[in-house]
């Protein structure tokens, strides 16, 4: 139908009747996470001919996706997905573990290939389907090692430090609570408890000692310098200094030193920035790619 919702007809005035949806240049994006594709095992990504990626999805959808093989579709007891906000790793019923194989356009395989399998058996077994012949994703990491597949972030440089400063604080915290309020340390039987508030702010002795009112100091100085110290070599390991936070280095005024020090912190973050733009770079070819063909 067109746009006024009339019947679109041929040139001898026949209505036509499509199958499917026609779609123009469409192109559709997906964020996966690094542990749902496994990549061939190489030192470079460059190297990796195929990839399987695991989605898990809806038994009754999957029917749907794939009519024909409904017989090789069934739900699955290893569709677990790792939950990040509770930290566990979560089973769903009625859901089934879908696999897909991609291999790149190469001498061993010219045309490439796309396989959709399941545990029971395959749902799909097609070419290549885009005419970049490449893996169908582009990665966005955060360091990349020689020699090393996957990408690093700077968190597993920190993670450390994070538990150190994490401790600390709760170190910090507990003694607060437990010896941080002020005391009457008294002779037993010498005050009438009622007048002296609840039983934290008292502690009751024998012996002829006065009363006193006590506040210890619950965590030194130390303990507040070195979990400072933490935090700022967290700081350098992820690359946020002083200027990254908008601050102001001490004892420095002068506009020409400011000048210099954000110029040092665009070098820093130099190397992140051209990562992330030949990331663009990639996924606009490959965005392209599939628009011409589509």
């Amino acid at each position: 139908k067109d746009e006024d919702g009339k019947p679109v007809v041929d040139e001898s005035g026949n209505p036509i009747f499509l199958e499917e949806e026609i779609r123009v240049g469409d192109v559709r994006y997906e964020v996966v996470m690094a542990m749902d594709v496994l990549v061939q095992s190489e030192k470079k990504m460059t190297d990796a001919q195929y990839c399987f990626r695991r989605k898990i999805v809806p038994t009754a959808y999957a029917k749907l996706l794939y009519p024909k093989k409904s017989g090789v579709i069934r739900p699955d007891e290893e569709a677990a997905q790792y939950n990040f906000n509770t930290g566990e790793l979560e089973k769903h019923g009625n859901r089934t573990v879908v696999w897909e194989f991609w291999h790149k356009r190469c001498k061993q395989m010219q045309k490439g290939r796309k396989i959709t399998f399941t545990r029971d058996g395959i749902l799909e077994n097609i070419e290549h389907p885009f005419n970049h012949g490449d893996l169908p994703f582009e990665r966005l990491i955060d360091q990349d090692y020689p020699g090393e597949l996957h990408g690093v972030s700077f968190f597993r440089n920190v993670r450390g430090l994070q538990g150190v400063v994490n401790n600390l604080t709760n170190m910090v915290i507990r003694n607060q609570h437990m010896v941080a309020h002020p005391k009457w340390m008294v002779p037993a039987g010498s005050v009438r408890l009622d007048q002296l508030g609840n039983d934290i702010t008292l502690v009751q002795y024998k012996g002829p000692q006065p009363p006193v009112l006590a506040q210890a100091n619950p965590t030194p100085g130390e303990v507040f310098n070195f979990r400072e110290k933490a935090i700022q070599e967290m700081g350098q390991l992820s690359g946020v200094f002083q200027v990254s936070r908008g601050e102001t280095p001490p004892g420095i005024k002068a506009v020409v030193a400011l000048q210099f020090l954000s110029e040092q912190e665009c070098d820093r973050y130099n190397e992140d920035i051209l990562s992330y733009n030949e990331f663009i770079r990639l996924v606009a070819i490959k965005t392209i790619d599939v628009a011409s063909v589509y």
